[in-house]
């Protein structure tokens, strides 16, 4: 009964060690990452495998094939500048304001957004944010 205990408790251990080696640290980390495909290589993740194929080879090795594979391993590409702009087309009768920084008050903002849409604006409200 005692032997038959231990193979079980073994058993479970040798099987999460694998599920856990099989996912890699890319994967756990970084699942958004999956499907990229080249780029930097994050080095905090190839250390991570690094260690994992220092001191365990065979799961260490899986884990750099399943990141590589998944391309979890690769650091996300930078945005340029002309990624994050926003499409013109997508506006639909927005208009841009020119103000200082110094005339940037709340009171001031409720006047210049008021004078444009033909409304009272009211930002002091519970449903809005103001962000920078």
């Amino acid at each position: 009964m005692k032997k038959n205990w231990i193979t079980k408790s073994v058993s479970i251990f040798v099987m999460c060690a694998f599920v856990v080696s099989v996912i890699s640290c890319g994967t756990i980390f970084h699942p958004g990452r999956i499907g990229q495909r080249g780029g930097r290589i994050d080095p905090a993740i190839f250390i991570l495998d690094g260690i994992g194929l220092l001191f365990f080879f065979v799961p260490g090795v899986v884990a750099f094939a399943v990141d590589f594979s998944n391309g979890t391993i690769y650091l996300p590409e930078k945005e340029n500048n002309q990624s994050r702009l926003i499409d013109k087309s997508d506006l639909r009768g927005m208009v841009a304001v020119t103000v200082d920084k110094e005339d940037l008050t709340l009171k001031r903002i409720e006047e210049i957004v008021a004078s444009h849409c033909g409304q009272h604006v009211d930002l002091t409200t519970a449903e809005i944010t103001a962000c920078r």
